[in-house]
């Protein structure tokens, strides 16, 4: 799941829901239980596991095959992990730093 989205949960505020993750399937650690991805928690969080290619479901609930070149271009935008204005994770930090 996309932990940029845990504070805004009204869909109705997502400013555009056709390019804000909602889930993933994760490339994480073996010890890692959370099931969370976002901009700051790895460096490529999604499994490549079909053909080279990640199944992801946007916030619209419609589904995309990414390869790693497409994934590498939208991880940096800001629309990609978060579906509002608000870039802030547990405590005020600051997770959108340096995404477009």
């Amino acid at each position: 799941m996309n932990c940029g989205i845990c504070h805004a949960t009204a869909l109705s505020s997502f400013l555009e829901p056709t390019k804000t993750l909602l889930f993933m399937e994760g490339d994480l650690d073996p010890n890692d239980y959370t099931g969370q991805v976002g901009p700051v928690f790895t460096v490529r969080p999604l499994a490549f596991r079909h053909n080279n290619r990640g199944n992801i479901i946007l916030s619209d609930i419609h589904i995309e095959r990414m390869d790693r070149k497409g994934f590498d271009k939208v991880k940096k935008t800001k629309r990609f992990w978060f579906p509002t204005e608000d870039t802030s994770g547990p405590g005020g930090m600051a997770f959108g730093a340096g995404l477009q």
